[in-house]
């Protein structure tokens, strides 16, 4: 996932979770301009909801790498 906003504040929400065997999130990665976070799948992933009082929206590029 390729981050595009420039200005993000984690309390904004959109960030990259990952779930642990039982469902719980073991890690996440907060949103960032011009960061690529790169990761194989299948994983069990998600993103958080954005909140509406974010101060811009969140864009990103996603994509998969198929051989």
């Amino acid at each position: 996932m390729l981050g595009l906003t420039p200005q993000w504040r984690l309390e904004w929400g959109g960030q990259l979770l990952f779930h642990g065997e039982q469902g719980t999130i073991s890690h996440g990665e907060m949103p960032g301009f011009n960061t690529l976070d790169v990761f194989a799948v299948p994983q069990r992933h998600s993103v958080s909801e954005v909140t509406r009082a974010a101060a811009y929206r969140r864009y990103a590029v996603t994509g998969w790498l198929r051989g």
